[in-house]
């Protein structure tokens, strides 16, 4: 079984690389030197690379597609019990695209989540996706390469889609995008540098930390069930078994 795993960013992927010993095997797609039959790529957020992705699909033309990424919660119930957090594993009943509202079923139970072409990052835009399309997650992948598979006359429309989805953050975590240079330039820096970015932080240094705790989270969260995903169906789990699944009729 030749399967491919799809991440939107670098970041989603990068805990892959030394888990499956990952290594180029020719432009923006990597191989496994322990599972020969497992290939990876990053499709660009949003699907930027829809072009080259299609050139990989059609190259490849993979048996399952994995497609994992970080979900964006349109409205904060993270305070009420049994709502998911960042890190967690969403179980998907269906995925929307949001520029022509067509609903592509995944399964009878769980949440729904519509696809963004653009970043959806102030609290009041994602109050109003989330009334618009009845969904409380968002992404930016997910409808448009479903579309992608079957629009594509050249491509295999059968093949499944198992989605690995999870909590990257809630509205409450608007501080890190509207100031990405910051956290970005965290990272990098040395102790005194991260102190003076910390109090230059809107909040302070105590609400920069707990909002990168959270993000940890998530990232740590997607890395452990991609993960798991993908050695179920290396070991000959049946994608529909997994729940989030795009099974073309």
């Amino acid at each position: 079984m030749r399967l491919l795993l799809l991440t939107g960013t670098q970041e989603e992927l990068l805990p892959m690389l030394s888990e499956f010993r990952l290594s180029f095997e020719s432009a923006g797609l990597y191989r496994s030197k322990s599972y020969p039959e497992f290939y990876a790529a990053t499709t660009g957020p949003g699907m930027r690379g829809e072009r080259e992705i299609r050139e990989l699909l059609k190259d490849l033309m993979p048996d399952v597609i994995v497609n994992a990424g970080l979900a964006g919660m349109l409205l904060d119930l993270s305070d009420r019990q049994g709502s998911p957090q960042p890190g967690d594993l969403l179980r998907l009943s269906s995925i929307i695209d949001a520029q022509n509202d067509v609903i592509f079923p995944l399964g009878p139970y769980g949440q729904v989540l519509v696809t963004v072409k653009q970043p959806v990052l102030e609290p009041y835009q994602k109050a109003a996706l989330a009334r618009e399309h009845r969904a409380r997650f968002c992404d930016m992948e997910g409808a448009r390469l479903i579309q992608l598979m079957r629009n594509a006359d050249d491509l295999r429309d059968e093949t499944p889609i198992v989605f690995c989805k999870v909590v990257g953050d809630t509205p409450d975590h608007f501080d890190l995008s509207e100031h990405e240079q910051l956290v970005e330039r965290w990272y990098r820096a040395g102790l005194f540098g991260r102190m003076v970015l910390g109090l230059k932080f809107p909040g302070g240094p105590l609400r920069m930390r707990k909002l990168l705790r959270l993000r940890e989270a998530a990232v740590a969260g997607l890395a452990t069930h991609t993960r798991h995903t993908v050695k179920a169906l290396l070991g000959g789990v049946d994608p529909d078994s997994l729940g989030s699944v795009y099974a073309p009729a």
